[in-house]
């Protein structure tokens, strides 16, 4: 096998793990937006509102997310900058679960920067995203 196929080989691996690593955090997101709808329909009309709307950001960022993985299948390089930008706030979001100290916030933070750091290295990976 030659190096150029080998290079080829291990970046269409990295590739997938990226839109593994983008499709787990859009379903993560998504899920989160389902069970904010839920959460704040079950406390009634005064604070629904509120609730909804923060579910429904939640579903287009994950709806985002999704597109953000579908160009990263298709290797295209436009889909670089939303990824780190997206992996930046998750990182910042994973830091205060961390900084909750103990319980589920540090499983939580933990995962969240561990995605973060794969799909940020997967996404800088040369020759993942076509350049």
């Amino acid at each position: 096998m030659s190096e150029s196929t080998s290079r080829d080989v291990q970046a269409k691996v990295i590739r997938r793990i990226l839109v593994s690593t983008v499709g787990v955090e859009a379903a993560l997101v998504g899920g989160a937006g389902i069970v904010t709808a839920a959460d704040a329909l079950s406390r009634g009309v005064a604070t629904a509102g509120a609730g909804i709307a923060l579910a429904a950001f939640a579903v287009v960022v994950a709806v985002g997310l999704v597109l953000v993985a579908r160009a990263t299948l298709r290797a295209r390089r436009g889909a670089r900058a939303p990824i780190i930008v997206w992996q930046i706030l998750q990182a910042a979001v994973a830091k205060v679960a961390l900084d909750a100290g103990s319980g589920p916030g540090v499983a939580v933070g933990s995962v969240l920067l561990l995605l973060a750091v794969l799909a940020v290295v997967g996404a800088l990976w040369p020759g993942v995203l076509s350049d």
